[in-house]
């Protein structure tokens, strides 16, 4: 298998065994009408809640929703075009996911998507790569929250207290502790601190909130841990909050 590395086709065979195997690193190889060529289990365990069935050979439309796996062909067939890696940021579970997708070839000149997925966020330099950031979210066990509730659970991550999300928000303190009650119900999290952990943890932000919602449902423990069960194919739009 080749990779285009800078503009030049490299042969990266020598690192496949190795790259594979490593905890909480997904790979995928998606070829150019999209179907899935390779996945490895981590791929699963970051993009999919069916762990009992291999996403290899089967098409991405089986997999997500539609809309989701329009905007993943789009960025892929940029980087089958251009050779240019992309980095696609995108919610799985309500945790931060991001994809490097680079342009492959099979040893019979073969085109294909190379996609390694990891939990976080890049702080390094990413001038040499292009980065997007999906319309879509899969908010996981954050799914029950209202926009604004969102925007809230994502500045208590922040750090910023009541008095101060307030004024962010153009709202008085009083609806904002109603807003972090409710978060604190619906997701069963009594504790301030366990709330702000969580939205640091996933990397939110309130931007977020207006992302498109695709549901591969999740919940939360009362410690914030997550648990996952089989994920519904739907997509909608964030409810809005009345304050």
């Amino acid at each position: 298998m080749k990779m285009m590395i800078g503009g030049k086709s490299r042969d990266c065979d020598s690192m496949w065994s190795g790259l594979t195997a490593v905890p909480g690193i997904g790979i995928a190889i998606v070829d150019p009408d999209g179907f899935v060529a390779y996945a490895n289990p981590e791929i699963n365990r970051l993009l999919r809640d069916d762990f009992s069935d291999s996403a290899s050979g089967r098409h991405l439309r089986d997999l997500f929703p539609a809309e989701y796996v329009a905007e993943r062909m789009e960025v892929m067939r940029e980087v089958l075009m251009t050779g240019r890696p992309t980095l696609l940021r995108h919610i799985r579970g309500g945790r931060r996911i991001e994809s490097m997708m680079c342009r492959v070839e099979s040893d019979d000149g073969e085109p294909a998507v190379l996609t390694v997925s990891r939990q976080g966020t890049t702080e390094e330099d990413i001038e040499s790569y292009r980065v997007v950031e999906s319309r879509f979210a899969d908010l996981g066990p954050l799914e029950a929250l209202s926009r604004r509730e969102l925007e809230v659970l994502a500045l208590l991550g922040e750090g910023l207290q009541i008095a101060e999300i307030a004024q962010r928000l153009y709202r008085s303190p009083k609806t904002v502790e109603k807003h972090r009650a409710a978060i604190s119900r619906k997701l069963g999290v009594p504790s301030r601190a366990t709330l702000a952990r969580i939205a640091h943890e996933a990397d939110l932000r309130p931007q977020d909130s207006r992302l498109t919602r695709y549901n591969l449902s999740v919940r939360v423990a009362e410690n914030g841990s997550v648990g996952e069960k089989e994920p519904p194919r739907s997509l909608r739009e964030p409810s809005e909050a009345v304050n």
